[in-house]
C-alpha cells in the first residue's frame, strides 16, 4: 500500500513489516488457544497449566515452524508468508468465535480476516474461507430446521457468511486473472526467483513444475 503513494521508503520497511507480522502471528496464537480452549469444554478460570501453555505457544509458533527460517532473509517473497500465516490464524479464530456466537460484527470478522489471509498468500491462505464456507453451511442447514424467529435471524447470518466465504473467493480469482490470466495458478516458469536459482529450477523439474501437491505432505510432516 505505501508504494502506491511514494518511493521514499523502498527498502526500507520490509524488517519492519516482517516483525509486526511475527507480533500478529503470536497475537494471532494466543486468541486461538483460548477460542480452542472454550471449545474443548473448559469453560472455567485458566489455571497455571493454561497461563504456561499460552506463554510457550508464541515462541514455539515462531521458532519451531517455517516462520524462524523466513525470518533469516529480509526479501518480500519471506515478508508475504509469515503475514499469510498470521493472518490466517487470525482468520481461524475469527471463525471459531463466530461459530461460537453468530453474531453480525463476528461474522464480518471473519469474513475479513478470511479475505485478507487468501489475498495475502494464496497458498495457507485458503484456509479460513473454506473454514467459514463450511461453517456456513453447517449453520444454514441447523437454522433450516428451526422453528422459531431466532432461526429465520441466524438463516440470514449464515446467508452472509456463506456468501462472504464465496466473495473471499471470488476476490482472489479476481486478483489472479488480472495479474496472470489464471484463476489459480501461479506461471513460476516466468517468477525471476524461479528462473535464476539453480535449487528452485531443479525442485520444479523434479515435480511437473509444481511446487504444491499432497505428495508433499509426508515429507513435511517427517520435517516438523
Amino acid at each position: 500500500p505505501v508504494l502506491a503513494l511514494t518511493d521514499r521508503f523502498d527498502g526500507r520497511l520490509t524488517l519492519a513489516s516482517m516483525l509486526v507480522g511475527v507480533a500478529a502471528l503470536s497475537v494471532g496464537v494466543l486468541r486461538l488457544w483460548w477460542s480452542a480452549r472454550w471449545w474443548s469444554g473448559r469453560r472455567a478460570p485458566p489455571g497455571r497449566l493454561d497461563v504456561t501453555l499460552a506463554a510457550l505457544l508464541p515462541p514455539a509458533a515462531v521458532c519451531g515452524t517455517v516462520v524462524w527460517f523466513l525470518g533469516s532473509k529480509t526479501v518480500v517473497y519471506h515478508e508475504a508468508i509469515p503475514w499469510g500465516v498470521a493472518l490466517s490464524v487470525l482468520g481461524y479464530d475469527a471463525v471459531l468465535r463466530a461459530a461460537e456466537t453468530p453474531s453480525w460484527p463476528r461474522i464480518i470478522l471473519a469474513t475479513g480476516w478470511s479475505a485478507a489471509a487468501l489475498l495475502t498468500r494464496a497458498s495457507v491462505g485458503i484456509g479460513p474461507p473454506l473454514a467459514l464456507g463450511l461453517l456456513a453451511l453447517i449453520g444454514l442447514i441447523r437454522a433450516w430446521r428451526g422453528s422459531d424467529g431466532r432461526s429465520t435471524e441466524l438463516l440470514w447470518r449464515w446467508l452472509a457468511a456463506g456468501t462472504g466465504a464465496a466473495a473471499c473467493l471470488l476476490a482472489y480469482i479476481g486478483v489472479n486473472l488480472a495479474k496472470f490470466g489464471t484463476m489459480f495458478s501461479l506461471p513460476l516458469d516466468r517468477q525471476l526467483y524461479s528462473v535464476i536459482n539453480p535449487s528452485r529450477e531443479a525442485a520444479l523439474a523434479a515435480n511437473g513444475g509444481s511446487l504444491f501437491g499432497l505428495r508433499f505432505i509426508p515429507t513435511t510432516l517427517w520435517q516438523y
